[in-house]
């Protein structure tokens, strides 16, 4: 018989939905920080009462998404940390075909960022396997995301869109060039029109997209969604979206050429470096708006690009859940861990020092799962500017990475020499932290400009 699960006490836990007033979108993380962290400021007789009622309401947080019960599959169960990169890397993709499946989110749900489509970014096994995030992201959010809303004008999308809802081919997105990064206007990558089609080329070194994965997976199918300027009759008529294959079962399609970056530190994806040579393009392999020369190209390419900000809040969110999982890690390991004499022995949670960072991280959980359901209503409302939803997710993105890493090189530090081995997920989660927040250096350049613009009024 199920029993009904029940919010556990605790001393310094405020449900933030009491309040009768909602505090600004980017103010709320610093106005509910300062609630959490006011009787840890406090000498509190009995820590380890404290810290249990609050790891017990972290766990009580985590099951509620694990209905799912996805981390008993099989996959679940391997030593993952232990394969070698090429091994994690297919483990993550299947993996990611199992969770797809799992949530079976409808395209509508993806397109209106439903309540549901942001439920399943919170899922735990994504901050179990950071690559894993990065791969359905990708694919839902922005190949889906994108394809959708094209489906009216184009049916023959639709068998694209389906099997990607159910995991059977993944997709992506080429924006970033190895030469300009995110300086999108002035891309170099080339879709030429021809009597038959087009002809989409990388014409330098610059041009070579970078990051997206492209590595071929035996036994799935690899699109994407390409970036590139648009030339006809020697004109240039601005950057456009075109629908590519660059991998069937077997391998990469003629023409186009993955070369794998070195695997990093943290979780291991197969991050490449992707040239088009002369690769021949049916002419319903263009979806753009129009093959007119646009009136106003930025207002174009936002239009295009429209998913990147949801994406951009999107893959910040397995962030919060790291700290929640982190804090269960080290508190697990200090209320196992005793010091003292034999007839004194006493758990070093007891100590402000190791108790301190433990309850800062699941403060900042708290905290930043608050300020999701908010950044989650602000997106689902069309009517707001585009403009204001990249700021939004980059003040979202930059801020939960940031201090998830933070929160994570401090509890590894109290994990001892234990918190540097990979099956404690302390020195994976702190790099992919550190490499979300990073990314293109996207985040820090529109962080300075919002707030060069905020002073400027």
């Amino acid at each position: 018989m199920n029993k009904e699960k029940k919010n556990p006490e605790t001393t310094f836990w405020k449900n933030p939905h009491t309040d009768t007033e909602t505090p600004p979108l980017i103010i709320l993380p610093c106005s509910y920080l300062s609630i959490f962290m006011l009787p840890v400021r406090k000498k509190a007789r009995r820590d380890v009462k404290i810290f249990a009622s609050a790891w017990a309401h972290a766990l009580w947080i985590l099951e509620d998404i694990m209905n799912n019960k996805l981390y008993e599959h099989p996959l679940w169960t391997i030593r993952h940390e232990l394969l070698s990169p090429e091994d994690r890397i297919r483990v993550s993709y299947e993996r990611a075909k199992v969770v797809i499946q799992t949530w079976n989110l409808t395209p509508e749900e993806i397109h209106t960022c439903s309540t549901r489509f942001w439920r399943h970014q919170q899922d735990p096994v994504f901050a179990i396997d950071p690559a894993l995030a990065n791969i359905v992201t990708c694919s839902l959010n922005l190949f889906v995301g994108t394809l959708y809303p094209l489906l009216s004008g184009r049916p023959y999308l639709k068998p694209l869109v389906e099997q990607a809802l159910r995991g059977e081919i993944f997709g992506n997105l080429f924006l970033s060039e190895l030469g300009h990064g995110l300086d999108i206007q002035n891309l170099e990558t080339t879709a030429t029109m021809v009597e038959d089609g087009f002809v989409l080329d990388s014409p330098t070194d610059g041009a070579t997209k970078f990051m997206a994965p492209t590595l071929p997976i035996a036994g799935f199918e690899r699109w994407g969604v390409v970036m590139s300027r648009l030339i006809v009759d020697g004109e240039d008529r601005g950057v456009h979206p075109f629908l590519i294959q660059t991998s069937d079962k077997s391998g990469m399609r003629p023409g186009v050429t993955n070369t794998c970056l070195p695997v990093r530190c943290g979780s291991a994806l197969d991050y490449s470096m992707t040239r088009f040579d002369h690769v021949h393009l049916p002419s319903t392999a263009f979806l753009g708006k129009s093959l007119d020369p646009p009136q106003d190209r930025r207002t174009l390419l936002h239009a295009y690009i429209w998913r990147i900000p949801i994406g951009t809040s999107a893959i910040g969110m397995p962030a919060v859940v790291s700290a929640k999982i982190l804090a269960c890690i080290a508190a697990d390991y200090s209320m196992r861990r005793h010091v003292g004499p034999p007839e004194e022995r006493v758990p070093i949670i007891s100590f402000r020092t190791q108790s301190l960072p433990v309850l800062y991280a699941v403060a900042v959980a708290h905290v930043f799962s608050a300020w999701m359901e908010q950044v989650q209503i602000f997106y689902m409302d069309r009517a707001n500017a585009f403009e204001t939803w990249i700021s939004l997710g980059a003040v979202f993105k930059a801020t939960v990475n940031r201090m998830a890493a933070q929160a994570t090189r401090d509890l590894g530090e109290r994990l001892g020499a234990q918190g540097l081995f990979p099956q404690n997920h302390t020195g994976i989660l702190e790099t992919d932290l550190r490499g979300t927040s990073i990314a293109e250096g996207d985040i820090l350049a529109i962080c300075i400009r919002l707030y060069t613009e905020i002073l400027l009024g």
